[in-house]
Protein backbone atom coordinates (compact mmCIF):
# COMPACT_ATOMS: atom_id res chain seq x y z
CA UNK A 1 0.00 0.00 0.00
CA UNK A 2 1.94 2.91 -1.30
CA UNK A 3 1.37 6.41 0.00
CA UNK A 4 -0.55 5.24 3.07
CA UNK A 5 0.40 6.52 6.50
CA UNK A 6 1.12 4.02 9.28
CA UNK A 7 -2.00 2.32 10.66
CA UNK A 8 -4.17 3.55 7.75
CA UNK A 9 -6.20 0.33 7.93
CA UNK A 10 -7.73 1.51 11.21
CA UNK A 11 -9.59 4.30 9.48
CA UNK A 12 -11.52 2.02 7.10
CA UNK A 13 -13.90 -0.93 7.21
CA UNK A 14 -13.37 -2.58 3.81
CA UNK A 15 -10.95 -3.03 0.91
CA UNK A 16 -12.51 -3.40 -2.54
CA UNK A 17 -10.53 -4.66 -5.53
CA UNK A 18 -10.90 -2.65 -8.72
CA UNK A 19 -10.35 -5.59 -11.10
CA UNK A 20 -12.16 -8.16 -8.96
CA UNK A 21 -15.43 -6.63 -7.72
CA UNK A 22 -16.70 -9.99 -6.45
CA UNK A 23 -14.08 -9.93 -3.67
CA UNK A 24 -13.73 -7.55 -0.76
CA UNK A 25 -11.85 -7.79 2.52
CA UNK A 26 -13.65 -6.56 5.61
CA UNK A 27 -11.74 -5.27 8.59
CA UNK A 28 -13.72 -6.92 11.37
CA UNK A 29 -11.97 -5.29 14.29
CA UNK A 30 -8.60 -4.01 15.36
CA UNK A 31 -6.17 -6.52 16.80
CA UNK A 32 -5.29 -6.06 20.45
CA UNK A 33 -1.79 -7.31 21.07
CA UNK A 34 -0.50 -9.58 23.77
CA UNK A 35 2.93 -9.41 25.35
CA UNK A 36 4.48 -11.91 22.88
CA UNK A 37 6.47 -9.16 21.10
CA UNK A 38 8.39 -8.85 24.39
CA UNK A 39 9.59 -12.47 24.15
CA UNK A 40 13.00 -13.09 22.60
CA UNK A 41 12.30 -15.43 19.65
CA UNK A 42 15.69 -17.12 20.01
CA UNK A 43 15.37 -17.98 23.70
CA UNK A 44 11.60 -17.93 24.32
CA UNK A 45 12.25 -15.78 27.38
CA UNK A 46 10.55 -12.45 28.08
CA UNK A 47 12.73 -9.42 28.68
CA UNK A 48 11.78 -9.01 32.35
CA UNK A 49 13.73 -5.78 32.80
CA UNK A 50 12.19 -3.57 30.14
CA UNK A 51 9.45 -5.82 28.62
CA UNK A 52 10.00 -3.85 25.42
CA UNK A 53 8.44 -3.10 23.00
CA UNK A 54 5.16 -3.33 24.96
CA UNK A 55 5.73 -0.31 27.27
CA UNK A 56 6.69 1.86 24.31
CA UNK A 57 3.65 0.72 22.32
CA UNK A 58 1.40 1.61 25.27
CA UNK A 59 2.55 5.22 24.93
CA UNK A 60 1.06 5.66 21.45
CA UNK A 61 -1.01 2.56 20.53
CA UNK A 62 -3.22 2.25 23.64
CA UNK A 63 -6.92 1.96 22.85
CA UNK A 64 -7.84 5.08 24.79
CA UNK A 65 -5.41 7.07 22.62
CA UNK A 66 -6.55 5.83 19.21
CA UNK A 67 -10.30 5.21 19.54
CA UNK A 68 -11.30 8.64 18.23
CA UNK A 69 -9.16 8.35 15.09
CA UNK A 70 -10.28 4.92 13.87
CA UNK A 71 -13.31 3.84 11.83
CA UNK A 72 -16.57 3.85 13.85
CA UNK A 73 -16.90 0.06 13.32
CA UNK A 74 -13.89 -0.47 15.59
CA UNK A 75 -14.72 1.97 18.40
CA UNK A 76 -16.98 -0.22 20.53
CA UNK A 77 -14.35 -2.96 20.78
CA UNK A 78 -11.58 -0.47 21.48
CA UNK A 79 -13.64 1.24 24.18
CA UNK A 80 -14.05 -2.12 25.97
CA UNK A 81 -10.29 -2.71 25.74
CA UNK A 82 -9.03 0.84 26.12
CA UNK A 83 -5.91 -0.19 28.07
CA UNK A 84 -4.78 -2.68 25.40
CA UNK A 85 -2.20 -2.09 22.68
CA UNK A 86 -3.57 -2.22 19.13
CA UNK A 87 -1.65 -3.12 15.99
CA UNK A 88 -3.13 -4.46 12.73
CA UNK A 89 -6.66 -5.67 12.00
CA UNK A 90 -8.57 -8.94 11.93
CA UNK A 91 -9.79 -9.24 8.35
CA UNK A 92 -12.17 -11.58 6.52
CA UNK A 93 -12.52 -12.11 2.77
CA UNK A 94 -16.08 -11.63 1.51
CA UNK A 95 -17.48 -12.70 -1.83
CA UNK A 96 -20.41 -11.11 -3.64
CA UNK A 97 -23.59 -13.18 -3.61
CA UNK A 98 -23.40 -15.82 -6.29
CA UNK A 99 -19.66 -15.33 -6.79
CA UNK A 100 -17.30 -18.26 -6.62
CA UNK A 101 -14.92 -18.13 -3.67
CA UNK A 102 -12.26 -20.06 -5.54
CA UNK A 103 -9.92 -19.37 -7.20
CA UNK A 104 -9.25 -15.73 -6.47
CA UNK A 105 -5.79 -14.31 -7.02
CA UNK A 106 -4.70 -11.09 -5.36
CA UNK A 107 -1.43 -9.68 -6.65
CA UNK A 108 1.05 -7.05 -5.63
CA UNK A 109 0.11 -3.97 -7.62
CA UNK A 110 -3.66 -4.64 -7.70
CA UNK A 111 -5.62 -1.40 -7.44
CA UNK A 112 -7.69 -1.29 -4.26
CA UNK A 113 -10.12 1.17 -2.77
CA UNK A 114 -10.58 1.69 0.95
CA UNK A 115 -14.13 2.21 2.17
Amino acid sequence: MEQCPPFAEEKYSTIKFQDNPSLSIEFDRLCDRCSIPSVDPDTGVMDTKTKEPYPTLLKYRRGSLIKDTCHPRHRQFITKHDKSVFMAVHATPRFAEGASSCPVVVRVGDVVHFV
